[in-house]
């Protein structure tokens, strides 16, 4: 009689720890399953570009050149502000052009170097 009693609660206690297991192994997967959901919502045009802006505000680094605007942000933004701020026929801006002409091949290397990463990513 002590066997079977001893036989019962342990097969007693045997389904409650499977159950509990269950229980734990289901909370983790939901938990899981959300977590994606979320994530991929996330994914959106609108916080891929926040995101790359608070990475690039994040870095110390200090850039110069003439092809630089165009690698983090909208390019005609910085062409209308560079055509009100300077005069066409400077001779400093033909020079800088001279100089930007030498420059704009490795420049364009860079960018379209960022481009294709950009488009892998997605």
């Amino acid at each position: 009689m002590e066997k079977e009693t001893q036989k019962t609660i342990s097969e007693i206690e045997d389904r409650a720890y499977l159950a509990r297991e269950k229980a734990k192994a289901d909370a983790d997967f939901y938990t899981s399953e959300k977590t994606a959901i979320a994530n991929q919502m996330k994914l959106t045009k609108e916080y891929l570009e926040m995101v790359k802006y608070q990475a690039i505000s994040a870095n110390s680094k200090i850039y110069f050149g003439s092809d630089i605007p165009d690698m983090f942000v909208d390019a005609s933004v910085f062409q209308q502000n560079a055509e009100k701020r300077t005069d066409k026929s400077s001779p400093t801006l033909k020079k800088n052009e001279a100089i930007s002409a030498s420059e704009s091949t490795s420049s364009r290397q860079q960018r379209d170097a960022v481009k294709d990463f950009e488009d892998n990513k997605t």
